[in-house]
């Protein structure tokens, strides 16, 4: 089974506008199915120089931008069992390895953010039967973060790292996923999944004096392209609450996100030039915002390209 596991780019896969295997593994599940890569694309290169390469088998082989650069490895069946990173900041080279192990299986698993912290799940993603992540960097050393199941509740332990001692963190389970986990400061959940394990709703939050001041609800389109998709985004912060909606075309990019809450509105149209693939080359976003003194009126407007590569 294919497991991939990013920590520095979680969205790798959604570069391309690409329908994912339905039969990746016996269940169809889409957290297996969505962690495999573009068909055919060898490699994709932004209007920046940012480049991302792919093996054939789609697999994601390397990345590389201006202070940043990473390569991965696999085992034969495509999972990945290492990657390395090389970051340079103010004339500082920083390299850090990770290696994975799968021996939770059957378990989904919250991507971490960093060492030590789970949150932003909705972001991040959820990790097919991952059990141990080992980070060895030239910066802070050795860090190894363990995740071990006791009934209902899963554990993520954290020894090593820059910014330990870390608490344990505890996430709640129904099933073979996550649903609840809190500390003193955030909480993520409750969470509900569509039957092909695709988030449905996603809750998190922050905690001020006890009580949650913070909360951002994630609803998601279904079944579109076998894509997990934003339908809308409720986010109540400090009393006020803001509402994003997104509409999407045929290939699974945003046509138009809206924005809305008591200070007005705002909306980004997209409209896009694909290839022969089906994959946008050019993209092209207009911003407009409303108010009732001023109706719409036209903010910005912005352009991005990119070149991809097909084997």
């Amino acid at each position: 089974m294919k497991k991939l596991f990013f920590f520095a780019l979680a969205a790798a896969f959604c570069l391309v506008s690409c329908e994912k295997d339905p039969l990746a593994d016996e269940n169809s599940n889409w957290w297996y199915r969505s962690q495999l890569g573009p068909k055919g694309v060898k490699s994709i290169t932004d209007e920046y120089g940012n480049v991302t390469n792919f093996n054939q088998n789609g697999t994601i082989a390397s990345e590389k931008g201006d202070n940043y650069q990473a390569s991965y490895k696999y085992s034969k069946d495509g999972t990945l069992t290492e990657s390395t990173t090389v970051e340079t900041y103010d004339k500082k080279t920083i390299t850090t390895t990770y290696k994975f192990e799968y021996n939770n299986k059957g378990k989904f698993i919250p991507r971490p953010m960093n060492p030590g912290f789970i949150f932003h799940v909705f972001e991040l993603g959820l990790v097919p039967d991952l059990s141990k992540v080992i980070i060895n960097s030239s910066d802070y050393g050795e860090c190894v973060m363990t995740y071990t199941f006791n009934g209902d509740k899963m554990t993520m332990t954290t020894t090593g790292g820059p910014y330990g001692p870390y608490d344990p963190v505890v996430v709640e389970y129904k099933g073979n996923y996550p649903n609840y986990s809190e500390n003193d400061m955030e909480y993520f959940g409750p969470i509900t999944y569509q039957e092909n394990g695709m988030f449905d709703t996603y809750t998190e939050g922050f905690f001020t004096e006890g009580v949650k001041s913070t909360v951002r609800t994630f609803y998601v389109k279904k079944g579109l392209n076998n894509m997990m998709l934003t339908e809308k985004m409720v986010d109540t912060s400090w009393g006020e609450t803001t509402t994003d909606t997104y509409t999407y075309n045929e290939h699974g990019d945003p046509t138009l996100s809206e924005t809305s809450s008591s200070y007005g509105k705002s909306k980004t149209e997209y409209t896009y030039e694909y290839d022969a693939k089906g994959n946008w080359v050019k993209t092209i976003g207009k911003v407009s915002s409303y108010t009732e003194l001023t109706g719409w009126i036209k903010v910005n407007e912005w352009t991005n390209t990119r070149t991809i590569e097909y084997y």
